[in-house]
């Protein structure tokens, strides 16, 4: 038998399935749901984020679920991901247009499973 699911977690659900009402892919993945507990991603091949980096790479072929905020928000995120590949990431980004964006999040950099 399940154990009750708090009303606080119950409440946070229905604000973040609201939130991602107003939300609109940029780069839409093959394989996505909204789940009770969040987004789930399964991310295409070769998709990624760059802008004028050393070696001249600039993508802009990452998934991003966004919706527009004002100009002054708070942001917070839970992450929980199954990194399996080399540079697999999870993370939030703001982001203007294709050359002005910040983002941040967790990356596998090296060869070894998290």
């Amino acid at each position: 038998m399940q154990p009750p699911v708090p009303l606080r977690a119950l409440r946070q659900v229905k604000i973040g399935a609201r939130m991602f009402k107003q939300c609109r892919w940029l780069n839409e993945p093959d394989r996505w749901a909204l789940a009770p507990e969040g987004l789930a991603v399964t991310t295409n091949r070769a998709t990624d984020f760059w802008r004028e980096t050393h070696y001249g790479f600039i993508r802009d072929s990452g998934h991003f679920f966004g919706c527009e905020v004002p100009s002054s928000f708070t942001a917070s995120l839970r992450i929980k991901a199954r990194y399996e590949s080399l540079y697999d990431q999870a993370g939030i980004m703001v982001r203007i247009d294709a050359e002005n964006w910040i983002m941040a999040g967790i990356e596998l950099s090296t060869a070894r499973r998290c």
